[in-house]
């Protein structure tokens, strides 16, 4: 199938399960125009934002050959990608936040959020000394190199190199009355 260049800004965003930051960013994206494509590791994870237009792809983003698809396959039907949104991510390998902290007021997650099985055991040790390795390696992959990964991928976007781009805030379209 040719591609189909579309006058809306066409946005990728990682880690967009329901009730999460990427679900927000979607539904907003969405509601000023631009053509979204949502990921998640699980499509049904991602709710109604296929009702909402946006396009639902599978990612895993610490897959290098799954992100490398997944771009192919969004170069392929818009011809560019304007945007990329590296939000999928999990909590830090020493446990996230301090035990004291998580325990907070307003510090937990909505009810209707509830986030995907961690990769690795999750580790709730106090100094980094502590961490093993295995979490702290896949906290990396999810973190670090799969954002990295995602932006090499994406580069420039299209056929215009990034340095020729217009900011991110100046390809959106304005916001709805």
């Amino acid at each position: 199938m040719p591609a189909e260049k579309t006058s809306q800004p066409v946005v990728l965003i990682t880690g967009c399960s329901e009730g999460g930051i990427g679900d927000y960013l979607a539904r907003a994206f969405a509601a000023r125009g631009c053509r979204v494509v949502a990921t998640a590791r699980n499509v049904a994870s991602m709710g109604p934002l296929g009702a909402l237009g946006c396009d639902l792809m599978p990612l895993d983003v610490t897959d290098p050959a799954a992100c490398q698809a997944t771009v192919e396959a969004v170069i392929a039907k818009y011809k560019e990608i304007h945007i990329l949104v590296n939000n999928a991510g999990v909590p830090g390998a020493a446990g996230g936040l301090p035990a004291c902290l998580r325990r907070g007021p307003g510090l937990q997650a909505p009810p209707q959020h509830t986030p995907p099985a961690p990769r690795a055991a999750p580790c709730t040790a106090g100094s980094l000394a502590e961490v093993p390795l295995d979490a702290f390696a896949a906290t990396m992959d999810v973190n670090m190199t799969a954002p990295l990964r995602m932006i090499q991928l994406v580069g420039g976007g299209g056929e215009e190199p990034a340095a020729q781009r217009p900011p991110p805030a100046q390809r959106l379209p304005p916001r709805p009355s």
